[in-house]
């Protein structure tokens, strides 16, 4: 979460935009140690920390990520690309469903065989390969078109 936006910021010099980067990059440096020190700490202090962690990152996206002197990022002048956010979405979404295939098949062969766990695993392969269908045909085209009609992307 760092690293992008100093890429970026780099290679933005002495562009415009280069501020948006440069947000990002201060507020995931903030948020950064809620979640590095709930990731090492212990674990009673785990879900609050990144509970804190979480609300500032958000509270950065819906405030545009406000900088002293600089003030927020208008969303005006995000650029968003309704196509490259669809297809992050479709490879997260990829992603999710070969673990869960991956979980599907592990879970199944640890298993002695029977008729109950034999439909229990043709049940969720076949959840998994319908949702497979659903949105790599459907609904992650549609994102894409709904992104680029969308009088306000940003938000």
């Amino acid at each position: 979460m760092l690293g992008r936006p100093l890429f970026v910021a780099i290679a933005l010099h002495g562009h415009p935009r280069r501020l948006v980067p440069l947000r990002l990059l201060a507020w995931s440096a903030v948020s950064a140690v809620p979640w590095l020190v709930g990731a090492i700490g212990p674990d009673d202090l785990r879900l609050p920390l990144w509970a804190v962690a979480l609300a500032v990152d958000y509270a950065g996206l819906l405030t545009g990520w406000p900088l002293p002197r600089l003030g927020p990022a208008p969303p005006s002048g995000w650029r968003i690309a309704g196509e490259h956010l669809a297809d992050r979405y479709q490879q997260i979404f990829l992603i999710a469903l070969g673990e869960s295939i991956l979980v599907i098949g592990l879970t199944y062969s640890g298993e002695g065989f029977s008729g109950r766990g034999a439909a229990a695993f043709t049940v969720a392969f076949v959840t998994t390969a319908l949702l497979w269908r659903i949105y790599f045909h459907r609904a992650g085209h549609l994102l894409a078109e709904a992104l680029r009609v969308a009088p306000r992307r940003a938000r």
